[in-house]
């Protein structure tokens, strides 16, 4: 099986540090298993019979350098269109490690089944590799079939003489026009039960220029590629013996870009770093899928808060200081997700800067009144002001969101949203102006849970996650199509105004105590700052909940987690294997899965 790796804060240094993760089964679909075979559900996955009576065939198209997300923007019309009936993803990876980036990496990766820390190919020349003791798919094949053709034609010498040495039939071409041909002439008239055409133009086009769709000559290069592809597929119609044959097509990459990591996050999650993101496309005619791509899983290990007495669950920052105080003026915003057992509440407070919930208690808390939530300012001489949120106390998942907008002198606006949605309520202007309220700076901790010694109300069994503390108030259109999301995707605009994002998903030890990590966008550049500063410190009663679940309101970014439920480069061989009838052995030690209807698009 693959390396799983275990994240789930806003892309820290756990990122690629490995460790066991629950596999699962989400809406009725499971993740293969390590070396299955295919055979077993071709009637579920492939039609009536699974194609009983016809020979499986396996065309295999490798892309050079197309990262898969600049892929995605192009918008390649066939590829577009085969993604109809395929099994997609646009965020694959060539690898999970560190190691450097290169092309024969990524080619190894895909045909051999394993990553590098097995094939040893981390240059481009190939030196030291353990290709004898993990052999290409045509040597596998050579070995398990010695009775099916293969064929091989690439436009680098390097790709097909140490990978494809193995091949019945292989050849190198000046261009990839000429491998286009060359596969074009096999496919429409030879005998080949694996075929595979290997384009380097798009990397070449990266390399002259930038690996972005935005780059003319990098995009031309990828919807050239595209029409080799659909000439290509569209030419198996052609063939005499079509009617007698499956045909399935992969069209992939072996690497994304060569930049190097961005130096701010250098300890980034796989999937934020352009030189691993590849895509993945498995396509038949008739492919069944029975899933359609959406959502990626929302999952983690999370405190249970209870409430009731002044043993209630608190996570409390502590070392924070006054890093997340509003101060007397300036723009902000605060987000979380929260479950909220269904019934009504009165005035349970489940996130602060605020000492209590008195009258004249400087600084801010949501809390629960009733079934729906609000935000509460104090100030000394001043009281409360209140704006209030939707209702959320129904036992389901929901994202808080807050903005504090600094309009002008004489305007503070607070708008609140509940999965996006903005609350009006018949709010007045007035009421939402909280600038007369002063310098909202607490002495208090910045806290997740009740607040003591009051609103001790009897709430317990809820959950608080992905909790975010910006610098800036989003605008309601932005609020309105990113509410969803969990930890920021990779160059988003907003990432220098991340004072701090704890996901809530995980229980860490920092310190020596349990605590829930965070990290900080804006400060992560400072001198000094760590951010261990920003570890919540779990105290009072409080037990943990695992959970797996698919969320039409919530976006999951990709973190570690996703490399097991998207393909990726190491999933190649064992897809041609289970499609052309080859069960590996466990010898193989091959680090791919099969995909069948067991996948989700990022």
């Amino acid at each position: 099986m693959r390396a799983k790796h275990n994240n789930n804060i806003f892309r820290s240094g756990l990122g690629w540090k490995t460790a066991a993760w629950l596999s699962f089964v989400v809406a009725g679909i499971a993740v293969a298993a390590c070396n299955k075979t295919f055979e077993n559900n071709l009637r579920d996955d492939y039609g009536p019979g699974g194609g009983a009576g016809k020979k499986q065939k396996m065309l295999v198209i490798l892309v050079d350098g197309a990262a898969g997300l600049e892929v995605q923007k192009s918008r390649a019309p066939y590829l577009t269109v085969m993604s109809d009936n395929a099994i997609y993803s646009w965020n694959g990876l060539t690898d999970t490690k560190k190691t450097p980036v290169t092309n024969a990496l990524g080619w190894a990766t895909l045909l051999t089944g394993v990553t590098a820390d097995k094939h040893k190919v981390t240059g481009e020349d190939f030196t030291g590799s353990a290709l004898q003791q993990y052999p290409t798919l045509f040597a596998r094949l050579k070995q398990e079939k010695p009775g099916a053709r293969t064929v091989a034609y690439g436009a680098t010498a390097a790709f097909i003489d140490n990978l494809a040495a193995d091949a019945t039939e292989k050849k190198t071409y000046a261009s990839d026009a000429a491998v286009k041909d060359a596969a074009l002439a096999e496919l429409t008239k030879g005998s080949g039960d694996l075929v595979l055409a290997q384009f380097h133009d798009v990397d070449a086009a990266g390399a002259a220029g930038a690996y972005s769709a935005n780059d003319a000559g990098y995009k031309a290069a990828i919807l050239k590629t595209d029409e080799y592809v659909q000439t290509l597929v569209e030419s198996l119609t052609s063939r005499a013996t079509y009617a007698l044959e499956n045909w399935m097509i992969i069209v992939t990459s072996n690497k994304g870009s060569v930049l190097a990591s961005d130096p701010v996050a250098a300890d980034k999650l796989a999937y934020d770093d352009s030189r691993r993101n590849t895509f993945f496309v498995c396509y038949a005619p008739n492919l069944k899928v029975s899933y359609k791509p959406g959502s990626l899983p929302f999952s983690g290990t999370t405190p249970v808060y209870q409430g009731g007495s002044a043993a209630a669950t608190r996570a409390i920052g502590s070392d924070i200081g006054n890093l997340l105080d509003f101060g007397a003026s300036g723009s902000y915003t605060i987000e979380c997700k929260v479950k909220i057992p269904a019934g009504n509440f009165n005035y349970p407070a489940f996130l602060s800067k605020r000492s209590t919930f008195a009258r004249d208690s400087v600084g801010w808390v949501l809390f629960l009144e009733g079934n729906y939530w609000q935000i509460n300012f104090g100030q000394l001489g001043s009281g409360n002001r209140q704006i209030r949120g939707a209702a959320i106390a129904d036992g389901k998942w929901h994202t808080l969101t807050v903005t504090i907008n600094q309009q002008n002198a004489t305007t503070r606006r607070v708008e609140t949203f509940t999965d996006g949605v903005y609350y009006d309520g018949g709010i007045t202007d007035a009421s939402r102006n909280i600038n007369g309220y002063g310098n909202l700076t607490s002495r208090a901790a910045f806290q997740i849970g009740q607040l003591n010694p009051d609103n001790v109300t009897g709430l317990s069994g809820y959950n608080v996650t992905d909790v975010k503390i910006y610098d800036t108030a989003f605008s309601r259109d932005y609020v309105g199509t990113t509410f969803c999301r969990t930890a920021l995707p990779v160059g988003d605009p907003y990432e220098r105004n991340l004072i701090g994002y704890w996901s809530g998903r995980e229980i860490a030890t920092v310190g020596g105590r349990k605590a829930l990590a965070g990290v900080s966008g804006k400060y992560a550049t400072t001198p000094g700052f760590s951010n261990d500063k920003l570890a919540l410190y779990l105290s009072g009663n409080y037990g943990t909940s695992s959970f797996v679940e698919v969320l039409p309101n919530i976006c999951p970014t990709p973190d570690a987690n996703s490399f097991k439920v998207v393909p990726n480069s190491v999933d190649l061989v064992t897809q041609v294997c289970a499609w052309l009838g080859v069960n590996p052995p466990a010898s193989w030690q091959l680090d791919g899965s099969t995909w069948l209807t067991s996948f989700m698009n990022l």
